[in-house]
């Protein structure tokens, strides 16, 4: 089935990101443009759910990618595996994640109209990702 055939996308696109020097040159990336280190684990997050579109498979990448870094950054490990896990369901209803095409077949949508679903899904992890940052990375880290 084209699930079947998603998941496997998802673990050769996480097996080429996992030996890549990505989290390298992002980690880079993030001090060179001044940006505060706890926002390393939501970033991470967000962009392995974009990569992948699986929570799950996008907080185990980001975490084996990344998590060295963001606990070199003073990152308390339960506010890094917050933010992490609440910044991969802000990109993870994606057409080439799994969820992105049961849910449109459970519901009888159309590409089309799955694909408008996108922008508030986006909106609820953005939300979660904000109060989590806020509340992990600054109040209670």
């Amino acid at each position: 089935t084209d699930t079947v055939l998603i998941l496997i996308g998802a673990g050769a696109i996480a097996g080429l990101i996992s030996v890549s020097d990505l989290s390298t040159q992002i980690v880079h990336l993030i001090s060179v443009m001044g940006i505060s280190g706890t926002f390393l684990a939501p970033i991470s997050g967000i962009l392995m759910g974009l990569a992948v579109g699986s929570t799950s498979t996008a907080v185990i990448l980001a975490t084996g990618s990344f998590g060295p870094a963001i606990l070199d950054m003073g990152t308390s490990s339960l506010s890094a595996a917050v933010m992490v896990h609440t910044g991969a369901t802000v990109i993870d209803s994606v057409p080439q994640g799994n969820y992105f095409h049961i849910t449109a077949q459970s519901m009888n949508m159309t590409i089309k109209e799955r694909i408008r679903v996108i922008p508030y899904e986006m909106c609820v992890g953005g939300v979660m990702t904000i109060v989590a940052t806020i509340l992990y990375g600054f109040i209670l880290n």
